[in-house]
């Protein structure tokens, strides 16, 4: 059950549609699979990026060991001066603010030097595009209002 606040908030939503999801033109059944649905019918929300969820992905991607060895025995200077700079940041930095102007564009200067260095595929894999996509918070429409879910039944009580 709702409280009266969370009621009048899921009211408000709904006769607002402060974001544009189209919420008038849908069931009460289709607004609570919406609502509850992470990243579904409305925008990610930009949020910092985890250094330790970038560390995770490398990881995960096999490309942080090489990004490690080529910091101390790297092929060509630009190599050695990419994996530096991003293990730097990555220890340095507890998380990328990629709203910051300065921030996103020495995130995406590592990011792009680490391609160029071969450290990272962004041609076939999308592996910038998916470390960058860390920044999108995919929470529920529901989440992001303070309501713990929707349901039907809440949706027919808030249009009544």
């Amino acid at each position: 059950m709702l409280s009266s606040v969370m009621r009048e908030q899921l009211k408000t939503e709904l006769l607002t549609d402060p974001i544009g999801i189209g919420w008038s033109a849908m069931t009460a059944t289709q607004i609570a699979d919406a609502g509850n649905s992470a990243g579904i019918n409305h925008p990610n929300r930009p949020v910092p990026i985890p250094s330790r969820e970038v560390r995770r992905y490398l990881l995960i991607a096999g490309a942080w060991s090489a990004i490690k060895d080529d910091a101390l025995i790297g092929s060509t200077p630009e190599t050695r001066q990419a994996c530096i700079t991003l293990i730097d940041a990555l220890d340095n930095f507890e998380d990328f603010d990629m709203s910051d102007a300065a921030v996103a564009t020495a995130v995406n200067g590592a990011l792009d030097a680490l391609i160029a260095t071969g450290h990272l595929d962004e041609a076939t894999m999308g592996q910038k595009t998916a470390i960058l996509a860390l920044g999108n918070d995919k929470q529920s429409r529901a989440k992001e209002l303070g309501l713990p879910y929707i349901r039907a039944g809440y949706v027919d009580a808030a249009r009544a």
